[in-house]
């Protein structure tokens, strides 16, 4: 499996449900690399590394051709977005498994936009 990881940016409004994007990340040692997964994601203010929010991620493994195929899928519910404050932050989505050791596989940049309706 490469070490490579995915890089994204996003914009949500405030107090908006956000489903993020759906990752598929393969190896090509087939599903058994993924036994026992775990996946966590983080977002922390871009201007002074503040955590802001913690999220777990739902997903599932399949195997396609012997490929080993790890789906997760990334979103933030309307509660949530609505506690944020209108600003940019950075996101993380760290992954381990009874083979692979706690990586961080995807990087993501988020901008909260202000919701005219909310304070």
């Amino acid at each position: 499996m490469s070490r490579n990881y995915i890089t994204r940016d996003h914009c949500i409004r405030r107090g908006d449900a956000w489903v993020g994007e759906i990752y598929r990340i393969k190896s090509d040692v087939g599903s058994e690399f993924w036994d026992n997964w775990v996946a966590a994601s983080q977002l922390r203010t871009a201007s002074d590394g503040t955590l802001a929010h913690t999220f777990a991620l739902d997903g599932s493994v399949t195997e396609e051709d012997g490929v080993g195929i790890l789906t997760l899928n990334l979103k933030i519910d309307a509660v949530d977005t609505a506690t944020l404050s209108a600003q940019r932050y950075v996101g993380d989505i760290e992954v381990e498994s009874d083979f692979l050791p706690k990586s961080t596989l995807v990087t993501f940049r988020v901008t909260i936009l202000p919701d005219v309706t909310r304070t």
